[in-house]
């Protein structure tokens, strides 16, 4: 088994070249970036939502009366 001494020594340099490929991949863009890419997320999200449950609510009139092609 190995020792806790290695297996620390492991953990260690596994965290810090994920902290330095995260921080090299976020360089590139700001906090600014970030907050209007997770605004546009969100607003996404709400319209695609609200436009499901609408149509799942009230259906077009073509699918309630079937008016014909």
């Amino acid at each position: 088994m190995m020792n806790m001494r290695k297996l620390r020594g492991r953990k260690v340099r596994l965290l810090t070249a994920m902290a330095l490929g995260g921080g090299m991949a976020f360089a590139s863009c700001s906090a600014v970036d970030i907050r209007h890419n997770l605004v546009a997320g969100t607003q996404s999200f709400v319209q695609d939502y609200t436009a499901d449950l609408w149509a799942a609510l009230f259906p077009p009139a073509d699918e309630i009366v079937n008016l014909g092609d």
